[in-house]
């Protein structure tokens, strides 16, 4: 780990200056390949962030098998507030093998409570979750068939399986532009192709159609 990430390692959580965080953490996991450094410095910055919704105030747990709530612990700036979810999703899309990425996505979606959790990140999310499924290095085709279970789950959201030329205006569209590239390896490896509105999956070379809500 750099001196620069074992010095926010040293300060108090809530004193964490959250631009260092978010850029030591990226350097972390995705330049030097140091995903439990990332996770780390991630667990670090969650005591000044998150705080159970009882009493105790209970430090924030990834491995805590009674899945508390969580709620901010102090008032966090919208600045604040994105970083946060940027590391959350980074984790996932980083993660070494999906059943990590499944943890990190848990504590998320499940745990955590708005408005640290937005929709627009739980999509980003559900796309990290399913990138981190198709780079499997062990059980791939396991990871593969389950795979097609997100890609449902995308297109009932209103995500879409086509990707488009014309210029990306909101966070929707650029997520849904990423679903659509990250869901082809799914897709190829079960024989389906995206209907003509990239709302559907069509099974190769006949007319059935797979709804996304069958």
């Amino acid at each position: 780990m750099k001196s620069s990430a074992e010095a926010i390692l040293r300060q108090a959580p809530e004193a964490i200056n959250p631009r260092e965080f978010i850029r030591e953490l990226l350097d972390a996991i995705k330049l030097d390949k140091d995903f439990y450094g990332g996770k780390k410095l991630y667990s670090h910055y969650l005591k000044g962030v998150l705080k159970t919704k009882d009493p105790s105030n209970q430090y924030p747990d990834l491995h805590d098998p009674n899945k508390p709530a969580y709620q901010r612990a102090r008032h966090l700036s919208d600045e604040e507030i994105r970083i946060f979810q940027k590391a959350t999703s980074s984790l996932v899309r980083y993660a070494p093998n999906p059943d990590v990425a499944l943890r990190f996505a848990e504590f998320f979606l499940v745990q955590v409570a708005p408005p640290l959790r937005n929709e627009q990140t739980e999509l980003i999310i559900l796309v990290s979750i399913m990138y981190c499924y198709t780079h499997a290095r062990h059980n791939k085709c396991e990871y593969l068939r389950k795979g097609l279970d997100w890609v449902r789950i995308g297109l009932e959201r209103g995500l879409a399986l086509r990707r488009t030329k014309v210029p990306l205006r909101s966070g929707f569209e650029r997520t849904s532009q990423m679903f659509a590239s990250t869901a082809e390896p799914i897709l190829s490896y079960h024989r389906l192709t995206p209907s003509a509105d990239g709302r559907e999956m069509i099974k190769q070379n006949e007319l059935f159609i797979l709804r996304c809500n069958t």
